[in-house]
């Protein structure tokens, strides 16, 4: 009768992968009774497909399926790995005729696992949040834009799987000025955005809290005379500082190599200052905040990492706007032979 061999030599039959010389897909029968030996996961699908030795990476930076068409038995071949990260929050901009200066947007939430283990085949819905827009400043009298939160990412939607449906929550955007008399505050997110650096108006300096386990909270804004500087963008590694720095990333392998993900956007300073912001590292993806210069628009977040916009720095002539948030991305990984 099949399926009858449990061990050999005390070891069990799903584990044994190969007996001198010849691999359990090769064996028939063991003493008479079926072989039971291993299988592997198959899927399709990704705007990119890529092989790490035995393990294959599909690796979604727009909406669409995994379609899984078997999975894997014995060890932990129905395990797979996944990344999923949301697009970052926007960057904060600044209006004309004031010493002012926008937050930096906080990065999309990230979301990691090794031990995630499909239970069904077929399509496995993907969806990709993106980058939060900045807010675009405005002259006195006008009114501007008001930066955006990133979208989420999901992963497993519409199927089974042993943590369900995963999903990433968006980065909060930054705080900012995008009138004369007009400012609007950070928001929450995966991490939060930076808070708006100027004076008088403290209460649009507050950073804002991160998601649990997804990412850390924004920086408040510094409205000193000094340096009205606005405040870095949370980041999946750290907080977001009080002077413009944006959160460190967070480092994932699953593409075989280690890449950071996930970083804040600086915050922006006025011309009351001498120094530009700096973003997260740029390997995670966060955009440096920008002094008040030339250029009308702060950096932006790194696509497909998820990288908080950057926040842009006013003078008394000219309004600014603040960076895009970066696209998430999805990224999944199995062992398939």
């Amino acid at each position: 009768m099949a399926n009858e061999v449990d061990k050999v030599n005390g070891i069990a039959a799903t584990s044994i992968e190969a007996i001198n010389g010849k691999t359990d897909a090769n064996m028939e029968a063991l003493m008479g009774q079926e072989f039971v030996g291993q299988t592997f996961t198959a899927a399709s699908g990704g705007n990119s497909t890529a092989t790490d030795g035995d393990y294959k990476v599909h690796t979604f930076t727009a909406a669409g399926n995994l379609n899984v068409s078997a999975i894997g038995s014995g060890g932990s071949n129905a395990d797979i790995e996944y990344l999923v990260v949301a697009g970052g929050g926007g960057g904060g901009g600044t209006r004309a005729g004031n010493y002012s200066s926008g937050g930096g947007g906080g990065a999309g939430g990230m979301l990691t696992s090794s031990s995630y283990t499909l239970l069904g085949t077929g399509n496995h819905g993907i969806t990709i949040g993106s980058g939060g827009n900045g807010s675009a400043g405005s002259y006195p009298g006008a009114t501007g834009t008001t930066s955006s939160n990133g979208g989420d990412s999901v992963w497993n939607s519409g199927n089974t799987g042993s943590a369900g449906t995963v999903t990433a929550t968006g980065g909060g955007r930054a705080g900012g000025s995008n009138g004369r008399y007009t400012w609007n505050n950070a928001d929450t997110g995966g991490s939060g955005g930076g808070g708006a650096g100027a004076s008088s108006h403290e209460a649009y300096a507050i950073g804002k809290a991160g998601t649990s386990g997804q990412g850390n909270a924004g920086g408040t804004a510094n409205g000193s005379t000094t340096y009205y500087c606005g405040g870095g963008g949370g980041g999946k590694g750290g907080v977001g500082a009080v002077h413009s720095t944006g959160g460190t990333g967070g480092n994932s392998s699953i593409t075989g190599s280690s890449v950071e993900y996930a970083g804040g956007g600086g915050g922006g300073e006025s011309n009351y200052s001498s120094h530009d912001g700096q973003g997260g590292s740029a390997s995670g993806g966060g955009a440096a905040g920008n002094e008040w210069d030339s250029t009308s628009t702060a950096p932006s977040g790194t696509d497909g990492k998820g990288g908080g916009g950057g926040g842009k720095g006013a003078n008394t002539q000219w309004p600014y706007s603040g960076g895009g948030g970066g696209d998430g991305v999805v990224i999944i990984r199995y062992k398939f032979q």
